[in-house]
């Protein structure tokens, strides 16, 4: 009984590890650098006196 919660419990940690890593990848991944955002009134920032 003890062997077998063992077992499941390591699935359990092996799956959401899987997921974690999923989500790590999307969130923190190349592609999220790449996202465009469509802002309203984005085309009325003026950066030409930025510094």
């Amino acid at each position: 009984m003890l062997r077998e919660q063992l077992g499941a419990q390591a699935e359990a940690i092996r799956q959401l590890t899987h997921q974690l890593d999923w989500f790590k990848k999307q969130l923190f991944g190349p592609k999220s650098e790449k996202q465009v955002f469509d802002l309203p009134g984005q085309d009325k920032f003026n950066f030409r006196g930025a510094v």
